[in-house]
């Protein structure tokens, strides 16, 4: 009997495997999928990974006691295994999830700090424990007899290859209709959408083809808006957009946030600084950030914090 020992992540198109596994779709969506990554398994094997569209990395034992483990096509979900002296796998999407166990050994990799220090995180499948490794975007591996074998399953750097058969309008039009229908694999009729805003053109276009109704930003009040800041926010309310937050990132644009709140009836405001204009805060700005969150249409606190990523400003 197959065994899932770990899985996290989301299957985008469940609906229609539940459909082809014959999975019950009215269960919950973790007992849903849990079953459908079995089933599927159970009929495709190694090539399971095909079949599934979202984010995933899961581990599955089979009868004969070997393993199978997979990673989503891009690496959205993390997955990372240790093979101990007695040949026994651990593997979890997280080191911490078998670091106390009594046969992984705690050893610095001592090669992956100047990695680290010249690229700002670890590269490549090795991690800052010696023996821990990372199954890579696009792989799975199989355990078996305390023998590990990985096959890459994709790859788009080798898989693409350019068609010049369409015109750019043709193109626009399958990138748009491709996204439609991602859509209504993303959300389903019961759930909320909500949008993240950037101010590119990326984001944008995510949120006019979906049905989300509120919109979070960051960039409204940026001076960069004076011009048709108004136009702007009066075309989204038009497009069915019913509430934008906009949200503060220090205390000048907080400020500013709450004062396109009180002039827009469907905006509201999140005040907080972020970790880099921290420098700026004493008790007097901690004061005015306590004011600011109980304004009436203030409807979060965030950006808040000390990143010890960032040498500026002085943690001290």
């Amino acid at each position: 009997m197959l065994k899932l020992k770990n899985y996290i992540g989301h299957i985008r198109n469940w609906s229609s495997l539940c459909k082809e596994l014959n999975v019950d779709s009215a269960i919950s969506s973790k007992s849903r999928e849990e079953k459908i990554i079995l089933k599927a398994y159970e009929k495709w094997g190694e090539d399971v990974a095909d079949h599934l569209y979202g984010m995933f990395s899961f581990a599955i034992e089979n009868e004969d006691g070997s393993i199978f483990c997979v990673r989503d096509h891009f690496g959205t979900k993390p997955f990372y295994y240790y093979v101990t002296d007695k040949n026994e796998l651990l593997c979890s999407q997280n080191i911490n999830d078998f670091i106390d166990h009594p046969d992984f050994k705690k050893e610095l990799n001592e090669k992956m700090l100047q990695l680290y220090l010249t690229y700002t995180y670890v590269p490549g499948e090795e991690t800052f424990f010696k023996g821990v490794k990372k199954l890579m975007p696009g792989h799975y591996m199989t355990f078996k007899n305390g023998k590990i074998e990985i096959k890459e399953y994709f790859n788009p750097a080798k898989e693409f290859t350019p068609d010049t058969s369409k015109s750019l309008e043709q193109w626009a039009d399958e990138i748009h209709e491709t996204l439609k229908l991602i859509m209504k694999e993303v959300k389903t009729d019961y759930e909320t959408a909500e949008s993240f805003l950037s101010s590119g053109v990326d984001s944008s276009y995510v949120l006019a083809v979906s049905d989300a109704k509120t919109a979070d930003s960051c960039s409204y009040d940026d001076e960069r808006f004076d011009e048709d800041r108004d136009a702007l926010l009066a075309s989204m309310k038009e497009a069915g957009i019913g509430n934008i937050v906009n949200i503060g990132a220090n205390m000048a644009s907080s400020q500013r946030s709450l004062d396109l709140a009180e002039q827009y009836e469907f905006m509201y405001a999140a005040v907080g600084v972020h970790p880099s204009d921290c420098a700026e805060l004493d008790d007097e700005k901690i004061e005015l950030l306590k004011g600011m969150s109980s304004f009436p249409k203030c409807i979060a606190i965030g950006e808040i914090g000390l990143d010890y990523y960032w040498p500026e400003p002085d943690h001290e």
